[in-house]
């Protein structure tokens, strides 16, 4: 009988230096040798993006098999730049290939976390469930990290003699989106030039643009110093009153539909072609396939698919409306939906509102009230999709300890009550960003933490894959 090839992609730079090094040689080649029905092939990256190079190899070494049914077995050991690479170099082919991806083919991927914030597999194993480093029990000081593979192992027929019996495992669909994007050219903002062509890449995580990728932009300059998350705390405070303008249209998923979350009926109503457009500004714009990009921070509660869903129910976590793995969430946070800041703006007689010092302390302000409030329900589980603003409002201030505070952040924010949506949450099959001309913050374009300047981004479901990736939990 053939052996069953098991692709080990390392990544030894990966959060903490030499960590996924030290994991693979203590833990996991240990593990790999009790099984003589498997034959390791172990990767190591050289530099960052040379997950995209191991990809094409594994890519390549599948076609030269000639097999009519390939499945690619293959272990991770670093963070969520780690996968996005290799699934770019697996499946994405070169600009000058006839076709823009490689035949399909089944992956099944095992997560061993390395990285520094690792959302993939927080998302996989959220706290409280038997992956996270809580729930150890006593075993080793990285048995939590092995979760995910012993879950592999398993359904390959190969568990650890020396273990207890395995916990359930399943294999969880991964979605995929085709993320192209036009990068700005010399002029507008940035140093491309003016041969640059659209860049295609793929994302298992997110696309995002204003807040959130301004986030990623800014803390990159902090990664030396500060290694940890905690650079990105430092970068959204940085970012809280920079509110970009730019376009977003919402396209359907491939079975034709798009919705918005209502909070106060809780469901997922149909969302007309007319209001598939949406207007800036925007403080917050993030497309997501997954719940969580920390282990408690959650903006997307409803974007775990039901087969996670149900994976988690032994741990009490429910998921009253689970994404389909052929669509994407999208969440939004437009100021000017609140009535004090629509109030404050619209009283305003200068016709360039937006740049006076009277809308930035409106900012200032949104970001002290609202965006403070929303912020601590994402630590909650997700809650800040539940908020609503008063159906009305009060533009008066007050005065409280000698600082002045405006009807902006005064404003009281309601669970499900009478006004519109604080965060509106869509579910979709893609959408295109068309950021204006004259905002550079507007043009930072997210990728799975890469960050990049583009003039126009087009985000689509990779339908075709929506079943054939997979992670094992």
């Amino acid at each position: 009988m053939s052996k069953i090839q098991l692709h080990v992609v390392l990544n030894p730079a990966s959060g903490l230096p030499g960590l996924s090094r030290t994991l693979f040689e203590n833990q996991i080649a240990p593990l790999l040798v009790q099984h003589s029905h498997i034959n390791v092939v172990k990767h190591e990256t050289r530099s960052e993006g040379d997950g995209v190079r191991i990809g094409r190899e594994v890519r390549d070494a599948i076609a030269q098999s000639f097999s009519p049914f390939p499945t690619v077995y293959t272990v991770l050991l670093g963070g969520d730049g780690t996968t996005h690479e290799f699934l770019n170099g697996l499946i994405l082919k070169e600009e000058d290939s006839e076709s823009s991806e490689a035949s399909l083919i089944d992956v099944q991927l095992a997560m061993v976390p390395t990285g520094t914030a690792n959302a993939l597999y927080a998302g996989l194993y959220p706290p409280g469930s038997e992956g996270t480093h809580e729930s150890s029990d006593g075993q080793g000081e990285h048995d939590w990290r092995l979760r995910s593979v012993r879950a592999l192992l398993n359904s390959l027929k190969m568990t650890d003699a020396n273990s207890t019996t395995a916990p359930p495992s399943a294999l969880v669909p991964l979605t995929l989106t085709r993320t192209s994007a036009t990068p700005v050219r010399s002029g507008d903002g940035d140093n491309e030039g003016p041969g640059s062509s659209q860049r295609t890449s793929l994302a298992h995580i997110i696309t995002s643009h204003a807040l959130h990728a301004a986030i990623l932009h800014d803390s990159e300059a902090l990664r030396a110093e500060f290694p940890g998350i905690e650079r990105f705390k430092m970068a959204a405070q940085k970012n809280a009153t920079v509110w970009v303008s730019g376009k977003l249209v919402l396209k359907p998923s491939s079975a034709g539909t798009l919705s918005v979350y209502d909070p106060t009926t809780d469901g997922f109503q149909t969302l007309s072609e007319e209001k598939a457009t949406l207007e800036g500004p925007f403080l917050y714009l993030a497309a997501l396939t997954t719940d969580r990009l920390e282990p408690t921070f959650v903006p997307g509660p409803f974007s775990v698919t039901a087969a996670l869903s149900r994976a988690e129910s032994s741990s009490g976590s429910t998921n009253p409306h689970p994404r389909p793995p052929s669509s994407l969430d999208i969440v939004a946070i437009r100021p000017l939906r609140s009535p004090a800041v629509s109030s404050s703006a619209a009283s305003s007689s200068s016709p360039s509102w937006a740049t006076s010092d009277a809308a930035q302390d409106v900012r200032l302000q949104f970001a002290l009230g609202a965006l403070t409030k929303i912020t601590q329900l994402m630590y909650d589980n997700g809650k800040h999709v539940y908020l609503t603003y008063p159906a009305s409002s009060d533009a008066s201030s007050s005065t409280e300890g000698g600082k002045s505070k405006t009807a902006v952040q005064e404003e009281v924010l309601e669970e499900r009550g009478s006004g519109v949506a604080v965060v509106e949450y869509f579910r979709c099959g893609g959408y295109e960003w068309q950021p204006a001309a004259d905002d550079a913050q507007a043009k930072l374009t997210c990728i799975d933490g890469t960050v990049l300047r583009a003039s126009k981004t087009e985000v689509e479901v990779l339908r075709d894959w929506a079943d054939k990736v997979g992670v094992w939990r």
